[in-house]
């Protein structure tokens, strides 16, 4: 028998860098094979900040927050 529960929680931030700062103060850093690990240059950064979806000129950032119990009977 199990319960549980995703708690979407989102985060605003004034620019994409800043978002992408803060996943990376979490460690969410994933690096596919075969990706060159340089940081993004400023044109990449800017296309980057066109595509992200914004709100009121801010960007959000989600992570779902899973909770879980599994009990044994």
């Amino acid at each position: 028998h199990y319960q549980h529960y995703i708690q979407p929680i989102t985060l605003w931030f004034d620019d994409a860098l800043s978002a992408m700062r803060s996943l990376k103060g979490i460690g969410a850093t994933h690096l596919h094979e075969g990706r060159d690990p340089r940081i993004l240059t400023r044109s990449q950064l800017q296309r980057l900040q066109l595509a992200w979806p914004q709100q009121q000129g801010r960007y959000p950032l989600t992570y779902h927050l899973f909770l879980g119990v599994i009990a044994r009977e």
